[in-house]
C-alpha cells in the first residue's frame, strides 16, 4: 500500500531549461536545447513498483528518434542521470525545432525529491547537453 501512495502523490516537475554549453570544440554542431516539456509519470503495477517518465524533448527537424543510452540512480545524491542520443532523419526536412517523444524507464524510486537530470547528443561522436531537469515529489 505504500507504494501505491506514491502512486497517488503530487508530482511536481519543473522543466529546468539549463544554460547548457556546448564543449568549444563542437560549437559549429552543436546548440543548446531548450529544455523538456509535456512532463509524465507512469507507475507500473509490479512488486516493487516501477516508474517510466514520458516526455518530448525540442530536437532541431522533424522526424529525430531519441534512444536511451543510459539510467544511472546515485540513490545519495537522489539523482537520476539519464543520457539519450539522438538519431536524425534521412533526406531533406524542414528545418523547424520540433518536440520529439521519449520514454525512460527510471525504475524503482526511493522517497524524496529524486531529480531527472536528462542529457542528450546529437548522434554517437557529440558530447551529451543538458536538455532539462524533472523534479518528482515522493512522499
Amino acid at each position: 500500500m505504500r507504494y501505491l501512495r506514491l502512486l497517488s502523490l503530487v508530482i511536481l516537475v519543473l522543466a529546468c531549461v539549463a544554460s547548457a554549453k556546448a564543449d568549444p570544440k563542437y560549437a559549429g554542431s552543436a546548440t543548446p536545447l531548450p529544455g523538456v516539456s509535456d512532463v509524465k509519470i507512469d507507475v507500473l503495477e509490479s512488486q516493487p513498483v516501477q516508474f517510466v517518465l514520458q516526455a518530448r524533448i525540442p530536437m532541431p527537424t522533424p522526424g529525430w528518434e531519441l534512444k536511451v543510452d543510459q539510467v544511472k540512480y546515485d540513490e545519495k545524491a537522489c539523482i537520476v542521470r539519464v543520457n539519450l542520443t539522438g538519431k536524425g532523419p534521412r533526406g531533406m526536412v524542414a528545418q523547424v525545432i520540433t518536440p520529439t517523444p521519449v520514454k525512460i524507464k527510471l525504475g524503482t524510486l526511493v522517497k524524496g525529491r529524486p531529480i531527472v537530470d536528462i542529457h542528450v547528443r546529437r548522434g554517437a561522436g557529440s558530447p551529451y547537453q543538458r536538455a532539462g531537469a524533472v523534479v518528482l515529489l515522493a512522499g
